[in-house]
């Protein structure tokens, strides 16, 4: 399997974990306002860039932006400041993601080795 090949699976994954784990943070809503009381995307993000690296950020971010629109249904209906908003919103849970991913390196070593279920 190439490289390119085996990156654009891993992405792909993190992508689609993102978006069900999003999925899942939806029902956990809390009224009045409709927002989630715990959001897993935030820490599967974090997970995936220390299981697959850093490399792979684009597709938190792109997994992210995908999630931002979900409740919406339709990309063509979103105005110019709901977009700006969006790829915001986006921005944001990446750095998440990326600064937690960064502070557990620092903290644990840069060369994490997860080789197993008790790694």
């Amino acid at each position: 399997m190439s490289l390119k090949h085996n990156y654009f699976i891993k992405s792909l994954f993190i992508i689609l974990a993102y978006l069900l784990g999003g999925e899942l943070g939806s029902l956990f809503t809390a009224p009045p306002d409709f927002t989630p009381v715990i959001w897993p995307p935030a820490g599967i993000g974090m997970a995936l860039l220390l299981i697959f690296s850093q490399k792979h950020l684009p597709a938190v971010a792109l997994g992210a932006f995908v999630m931002q629109f979900a409740p919406m249904g339709n990309f063509i209906a979103a105005d110019t400041a709901s977009i700006f908003a969006h790829i915001i919103l986006s921005l944001g849970a990446t750095l998440q993601a990326y600064i937690g991913y960064k502070i557990i390196c620092r903290l644990f070593g840069s060369d994490l080795q997860f080789n197993g279920i008790k790694d």
